[in-house]
């Protein structure tokens, strides 16, 4: 549907609404003066003003002149539409006015387009120093030049989409940069730092450093202190930047790793299942004391020294004595006997189960019990309420055989006596008959 024109005034004249109602309206003459107009709903006879039939697509209605004078005066920035039929007549003046990213959008592709006579110079370009190979250029760099700033206003022109994600880009590419210089440099300070007596079998750099000497445990040193982002060197501030080995670091670290003292470490050797020497309990009690040791490590002493004392045994017997000291403590005769109570426990389980499911079968039972009680009262007191609604009618049935036999009764009664009293008539008519028979003529 093709809409009319709008009024461009946001307080349009008599002039501009006079055009505009000969665009969109004729003056129907034929139109009868007794109907109404559709916005003040008074006869056109009485307010004398012309009739106009509107032609805008969808709507045919007729309105007052002065009406339509009205409607346009009054609000012009909102939509105008027929109160009937509710045809838009003229669209909301807003909708044609540009929102503020478009001015914004537009603003800078016509900067991009003006041409510049005398583009300024890059100020990175300096005479005499070594090209420095394919540089990354940010879009936000303000101290890019010319040639830079105009292909990003066209960049930008010809993708409007990227607009709004300019800002997320910029700071990809910024943490991109500051994570490459960060690694750069971590590589050029490594094989500064690195002493010359650590030596790593592995082949890659993520490897751990062999611990073997002092040259290994100073690395890791180090490296976890300098991982961690902490000052290695006491002398100097932190916020000062140099390339120099911790000279100082180093020297301390060699010095507190010889003062450290060594243990010899003793290979470990697996328990020998046939083994007769002395148990863990008394080569650790050499170092700590029974009693100390199995204050601080009583399972674990425990285990052990059952362990020692309770080698492989063949046909289930152990060398272990039982607390009456009647001999050695047979073990399947202990496992049948945990068996048996385990069989005792679960039969013990399984009949508090069942009895907890016939529980609650008896409670179920209970309560259908209960629920037909109920239903065999209330069937009782229906059955109560029958009988003598049965009562009832049986005695106003014989009531109403009472009164039949009574009316009955009345009514042959009635008919004799009728009866009798038609035979007196017909003997007293037979005796004037007679009487009119014998009795001589005058």
């Amino acid at each position: 549907m093709n809409r009319p024109a709008s009024i461009d005034a946001a307080a349009p004249t008599d002039a501009e609404i006079d055009q505009f109602i000969a665009r969109n309206s004729v003056l129907d003459n034929e139109w009868d003066a007794s109907n109404t107009c559709c916005l003040c709903l008074e006869s056109f006879n009485v307010s004398g003003e012309p009739c106009h039939r509107m032609t805008v697509a969808g709507c045919s209605h007729h309105f007052g002149r002065d009406c339509l004078f009205k409607l346009f005066k009054i609000e012009p920035m909102e939509e105008k539409k027929c109160p009937l039929c509710r045809t838009v007549w003229q669209a909301p003046l807003w909708l044609n006015r540009p929102t503020l990213q478009e001015i914004i959008f537009e603003n800078e592709t016509l900067a991009a387009q003006v041409p510049v006579a005398n583009p300024p110079p890059s100020p990175r370009t300096s005479t005499g120093s070594a090209p420095a190979g394919n540089r990354i250029t940010l879009e936000s760099d303000p101290n890019d030049n010319y040639a830079t700033r105009l292909e990003n206003y066209r960049r930008n022109a010809r993708e409007p989409d990227r607009f709004v994600f300019r800002a997320e880009r910029r700071a990809n590419e910024r943490n991109q940069l500051q994570g490459l210089d960060r690694r750069r440099a971590d590589r050029a300070l490594r094989p500064a730092y690195r002493p010359t007596e650590a030596s790593n079998d592995g082949a890659g750099t993520n490897e751990r450093a062999n611990t073997s000497n002092n040259g290994g445990v100073l690395e890791g040193l180090y490296f976890n202190a300098f991982s961690r982002g902490e000052n290695t060197n006491q002398q100097r501030d932190s916020s000062t930047e140099t390339n120099a080995p911790a000279t100082d670091l180093l020297a301390t670290l060699v010095n507190e790793g010889s003062q450290l003292p060594r243990t010899e470490q003793t290979p470990f050797r697996p328990h020998a299942p046939e083994s007769t020497g002395p148990s863990v309990v008394q080569s650790l009690g050499e170092s700590l004391g029974r009693s100390q040791y199995l204050q601080h490590f009583p399972l674990t002493a425990r285990a052990l020294e059952e362990t020692q004392n309770s080698p492989r045994q063949p046909e289930g017997t152990s060398n272990r004595r039982r607390a009456d000291g009647q001999g050695p403590i047979d073990i399947a005769a202990n496992l049948r006997a945990r068996r048996a109570e385990f069989d005792r426990l679960s039969a013990r389980y399984d009949d508090a189960a069942r009895e907890h499911a016939a529980r609650i079968r008896e409670g179920d039972l209970l309560a259908r019990s209960l629920a037909l009680d109920r239903r065999q009262h209330e069937l009782d007191n229906r059955e109560r309420q029958l009988n003598a609604r049965e009562m009832e009618l049986v005695s106003r049935e014989a009531q109403a055989t009472a009164r039949f036999t009574e009316r009955s009764t009345r009514l042959q009664n009635s008919q004799h006596s009728l009866i009798a009293r038609l035979e007196d008539v017909e003997t007293e008519i037979q005796d004037i008959q007679t009487a009119l028979r014998n009795s001589p003529p005058n």
